[in-house]
Order: structure tokens, then sequence, then C-alpha cells
């Protein structure tokens, strides 16, 4: 079943995409819709759960029946916060609805506690609702794949947009979906929200160049109901460099704050009762009163900082997730998408710098160098947000510019091959 309404789903977006917004080939469509199955095609097929379900057999009580349910070798405990924390959430939203209630209350944690307006439980998101038709095991599969899709195709449209093939934005598409950042976390909202910047850059293109609001107005309300802010920030914070790269006309930026205003409208039911609940958290305080003091050499040893850089470059680095002390937060995309990327900026280095520029100010803000991390602890709600987790936007760039030599190399290519045939013609 998840599988089915994966491809119903995904052949619907493609299809409204192409025909109302821009046109997608069935080939590229058909290895976007694939793409996403390297990583839960085995789960959707066999009937399994795309999630570390297993994880409650490592403590009591269910330690001891691990075998009778065939648990030999459990997830890694990094995931843990997926089958303690994120499911539980779906599953209160489903309850609510299931007693005919708005999902604002969570009652199965001590006393209560808010739902909607705890943000991660992502009660607005769409791909969420629309998996209401599975059961949850199914769900959260189902919610896997969206993700790697999403973030596929919205890369290759981004690509497309800006002038690549075919060829390359499906690389492009496969360097972003594939990244660190993506796989490990895929099935919570950090990776939903991630998965629209390459659709806020599309729509911030379209409001520049064609003074059409629309998509980038539903981007921003896609971003904000996938329930986590602090990616919210990091991704408007790089629409909006990157509109004002493209040099906008007044008029371009009045109707991108436009958009922006419209999401906040659009959204205010969701952002209200969160703006109202999140300084009365314990996580608030902690950002706010110890966090945003502490200087940043603090927070990010030496030791982080070069394991960081090491996994980066160097795959498994560091061990697997299972090591003691793991850190999650990489921006590798590979070997082949690096090489490629770095072969960019000498294939087409007019047209790779922008992408060269925000991958290395986002690999600077990931590891915790100078001066890209301490400056940005120093500006207001950047101080209280995590901003190595701006590797996502290290891998985008990284891939883009990955892309961009592919492309390169075949334009080259095609040039000497219609050099050669001019050449031969003459004799």
């Amino acid at each position: 079943m998840a599988l089915l309404l994966y491809l119903v789903v995904t052949l619907a977006i493609a299809t409204l995409w192409s025909r109302f917004v821009q046109r997608v080939s069935v080939s590229a469509v058909i290895v976007l819709i694939l793409m996403p199955l390297l990583f839960t095609g085995r789960a959707m097929l066999t009937n399994r759960v795309y999630a570390p379900l297993d994880l409650p057999f490592t403590a009591e009580p269910l330690r001891d029946y691990a075998r009778d349910f065939g648990v030999e070798h459990p997830h890694d405990i990094a995931l843990s916060d997926l089958h303690c924390q994120i499911i539980p959430w779906q599953k209160a939203v489903r309850h609510a609805l299931s007693q005919g209630e708005w999902p604002l209350w969570n009652p199965f944690i001590l006393c209560g506690d808010i739902l909607a307006a705890a943000a991660q439980p992502a009660v607005y998101d769409p791909i969420q609702f629309i998996g209401f038709v599975l059961p949850l095991p199914d769900a959260v599969t189902f919610g896997a794949a969206m993700t790697f899709f999403l973030a596929a195709f919205f890369t290759f449209a981004f690509a497309r947009a800006h002038g690549l093939g075919e060829i390359a934005s499906l690389v492009a598409a496969a360097g972003y979906t594939f990244c660190a950042m993506m796989a490990f976390f895929v099935a919570w909202p950090l990776a939903r929200a991630w998965a629209f910047l390459p659709l806020v850059l599309y729509g911030t293109h379209r409001v520049v160049r064609m003074r059409r609001p629309v998509i980038l107005a539903l981007a921003f309300v896609l971003v904000i109901v996938a329930g986590h802010p602090e990616s919210v920030l990091h991704i408007v914070a790089i629409g909006a460099v990157y509109g004002m790269a493209l040099k906008p006309s007044l008029r371009s930026i009045g109707l991108a704050v436009a958009a922006g205003i419209t999401a906040l409208l659009l959204t205010a039911v969701y952002l209200l009762p969160f703006a109202d609940a999140a300084p009365e958290t314990l996580e608030y305080m902690i950002r706010r009163e110890l966090y945003a003091p502490t200087s940043y050499d603090v927070i990010v040893s030496a030791e982080t900082r070069r394991v960081r850089m090491l996994r980066t470059f160097l795959p498994f680095h560091g061990g697997p997730p299972s090591t003691p002390g793991w850190d999650p937060l990489s921006a590798r995309v590979g070997i082949l998408v690096m090489l490629l990327g770095v072969g960019a900026v000498f294939v087409a280095p007019r047209r790779s710098w922008p992408w060269a520029l925000l991958a290395v100010v986002c690999l600077l803000a990931t590891f915790g160098m100078k001066p890209v991390a301490h400056a940005l602890h120093a500006v207001p709600l950047f101080d209280i947000a995590i901003n190595e987790r701006l590797a996502f936007a290290a891998a985008f760039a990284m891939s883009m510019l990955a892309a961009i030599c592919v492309a390169g190399m075949a334009s080259t290519s095609t040039d000497s091959n219609t050099l050669l045939s001019r050449c031969c013609h003459c004799r």
C-alpha cells in the first residue's frame, strides 16, 4: 500500500508540475520516482518499515523478547529519537483526529503536553495528511520515500531552471537526495524542510526573473508546516541571499515580501500557538540562557571540528553511527560529487562561483570555524540556532557544482565533436 500511494502521489506531483509550471520529460520523471527506492524500496516491496522500530528491544522490558521477534542486531542508537519521539507524535496526531478532536493536545506525556504547537509533530504537513490513509508503520515508510522524492524532484527542477540539461540536473538531484544529512535525518521534520530548499530557490528565481510569486509563497508554506522552525530560518536566509544575488528590482523584492506575508497568514494557525508556547519550553530556555551567551569555541571543540572536517571528505571516518560520541552532522555528498564540484570551478568558473561561495560558507558553519560560525552565532535568532546543520545547504551547493561540471564537460564534448565534424567536412 505504501508503494502504491507513493507512486500515485509522485506521479500526480510530476504531472501537475509538468503541466502548469515546467515541462519534465517522462524519462526524467521515471528516474526521479525510482531514485528514492534505492533507500526505501526494500521496505516497500517486502512489507517492512523504514524506521528503527527494533530499538525498543534494546532495553527492558522488551530486551528479553528480542530474539522471539527476530531482532538480533538492532539499529544504531543514534536513531532513537525516531521511535521515542517522532513516531509517537505522529500516533498522537492520529489518535486526536480519530476522536474527532483537533490535534492540539498530547495526552500520552505525563499529564499532557502541547501537540500542534510543538512544531515537530508537523500537524499541518500535507505529506503526513496524505499518509493518514495508511497504517502508521506504512505511513512512516511512505513519508521517508516522499522526503527523498521531494528533494530529488525540486533539485532537478531548480537545476533545469538554472539552465542545466536533464542529465546534469539528475546528477544534482542524486547528490542532494543521497547526501549524508538527508540520508540520516530523512524521517525527521528537519529533512522534510530541507527537501523544500530547492523549491524556495526555484520560487525566488521565478519571482526575480518572471515576477510570479505563487511558487515562492507555496514553498514558504510547505517549509513552515514541515515542522522545524530552525530550518525555516536557515532556508529563508539562503533564499534571501540567492534572491539578492540575482539583482532583483524593487517590484521583485516587493513580490517576494508579499509571498512571505501570505505564507505567514496561511500558516498563522500553527505559528501563533508555537510562538506563544516556545518561550515556556525547556529547550528555549537552554538555547536562550545557555547556548546563545556561550562562546562558539566552547560549543564546538577543536576535536569535533576536526572529526567533522574529516568525515565530510573521508567516507566513514570516525566509525559507524553506533560509535560512542558519533556526530551525525556532516556535509558529505560522496567523493564523486565532490570531485565534480571541484572540477566545476575550472570547467565553468563564472557559473560556479556563487555555489562555490555558498558551499564554503556553509562548510565553515558546519565545521564551527571562523569567521562564519562565530559571526552567525552573534546574529539574533541565529544565536539560538544550531547553525552546524547548514551542512545540508553545503551538500546542495556541492551537488549544484557537480551538475554544472557535468553540463560543462558535455558542452565541451559537443563543441569538440562539432569542430571535428567541420574539419572532416572540409577534407
